[in-house]
């Protein structure tokens, strides 16, 4: 793979990166705008593996000239004017049957990004069928060019897969999306050094002095993060043997309803928490009695 394809195939990277973030974080004009980029950068990427010319604007010759005469190991200029989006499409239907297949499908994505660009118009009811589009776009790109799904993909790769998967339901897809954008944030604001407990302590401090919120670790980064939710009593009947130890008939079980880490930004609610492997109530330790028993409780045992 030459230098020029390389190149479009990692910026290709980066802006699917936003994309995904966007798409997490419910920014639909920010995930066609920065869909749109990937397909045409990976496209383009296909095309100069073949030879950079391929990708130049037919009316512009010294484009041509440049790519042509351009070396292995080498970029051209930044003011090349090269092809858009809809020609990379004609001309990588011609190299990958596959990307021929698909292309209908993405050519709704290019029309989306360009209702973003101009107009901030987008419709959320077809961005999941979108972002599959892009998708299968991009696995098919990619496998061509023997690129590596791992490498282009990097934390992404199991959210991906989710996505692709018939079986799995939106939810799952998106819950993956938002935990591999939040392991990509933990990188980028530790990538040089791993917060300590003493910063997660003091992130979480003032959230630990209320009795419904419990930490749990991250699923996205392994750091301490909050889970909020209900508390429910439950006490069982008193008998000779607890008679005198009000602790052992009481078991406090905590329903998790929000999460929060401080550390890489991960956020998940309701049915999200079960999408992550939350589990749907947790029986909490070393509960004090004193906390709970009313003075009915006492008087009735």
């Amino acid at each position: 793979m030459n230098r020029l394809a390389r190149h479009l195939a990692e910026t290709a990277q980066e802006f699917f990166s936003l994309a995904m973030r966007a798409y997490a974080e419910e920014k639909y004009i920010g995930f066609y705008l920065n869909g749109g980029i990937c397909i045409e950068h990976l496209l383009k990427a296909r095309l100069s593996d073949t030879h950079p010319v391929l990708i130049a604007d037919p009316k512009n010759f010294e484009t041509m000239l440049v790519l042509v005469q351009s070396g292995v190991d080498s970029l051209p200029v930044p003011t090349i004017r090269t092809i858009g989006l809809s020609e990379c499409l004609t001309r990588c239907s011609s190299l990958v049957a596959s990307v021929a297949r698909l292309r209908g499908d993405v050519k709704c994505v290019a029309d989306y990004r360009n209702g973003a660009a101009h107009v901030g118009l987008v419709d959320p009811a077809e961005v999941r069928a979108d972002l599959l589009a892009v998708l299968r776009m991009i696995d098919a790109v990619i496998v061509d060019m023997n690129y590596g799904r791992e490498r282009f993909y990097t934390d992404h790769l199991d959210a991906v897969d989710i996505h692709l998967d018939d079986g799995r339901s939106h939810v799952d897809g998106k819950v993956a999306t938002a935990i591999a954008v939040a392991r990509d944030e933990f990188h980028r604001r530790y990538a040089h050094n791993l917060p300590g407990p003493n910063v997660t302590d003091s992130l979480n401090a003032n959230e630990l002095n209320w009795l419904d919120r419990q930490l749990y670790d991250c699923p996205a980064c392994g750091s301490d993060a909050i889970l909020s939710g209900d508390l429910v009593p439950e006490w069982s009947a008193e008998n000779e043997e607890n008679r005198d130890n009000p602790a052992s008939r009481l078991k406090v079980y905590f329903l998790p309803s929000d999460f929060s880490c401080k550390i890489c930004g991960l956020e998940l609610r309701g049915s999200e928490l079960t999408a992550a492997d939350i589990p749907d109530e947790i029986i909490l330790d070393d509960v004090d009695p004193e906390d709970w028993l009313e003075d009915d409780v006492k008087k009735s045992g």
